[in-house]
């Protein structure tokens, strides 16, 4: 399904039910998905008001992360992937069985970075980011 025909199912959902945690999930990640930002950020927030034990809850607190995350971005683009059908070659190499691939970050000098293929996130580590201007 397209993404548009999601977001429009998934409104339709949670305009019925709006205090479906499983709803307003999906809602954010479809919005996150289209880049809208902002739009995903306030579903977070949502998600993880209906939520009970929100304080303590892992999910709530990682989606009050997110949403933190998502803000910082407001409208602009964090990456751009040139097309679905588009074929790069990325060399790496392996140490210690790690994958390791050269990046630049906000046009810095590259450097080694550890690919995690199982993640769904990367993260820099606080002196990488400060260097690279990363808040």
């Amino acid at each position: 399904m397209p993404p548009v025909f999601a977001l429009i199912a998934v409104q339709a959902a949670v305009t019925r039910d709006p205090g479906e945690e499983a709803y307003l999930y999906t809602l954010a990640d479809v919005l996150e998905q289209l880049r809208r930002y902002p739009e995903a950020a306030a579903a977070l927030d949502r998600y993880q008001a209906v939520m009970p034990d929100a304080k303590s809850n892992n999910a709530a607190r990682w989606a009050r992360s997110q949403a933190e995350l998502l803000r910082r971005f407001g409208n602009a683009t964090p990456f751009d992937i040139e097309g679905p059908d588009a074929v790069y070659t990325v060399p790496f190499r392996v140490e210690n069985g790690k994958v390791l691939v050269k990046a630049s970050i906000n046009g810095r000098p590259a450097i080694d970075v550890v690919v995690d293929t199982g993640a769904e996130h990367s993260s820099l580590t606080p002196d990488v980011a400060r260097a690279s201007r990363v808040d």
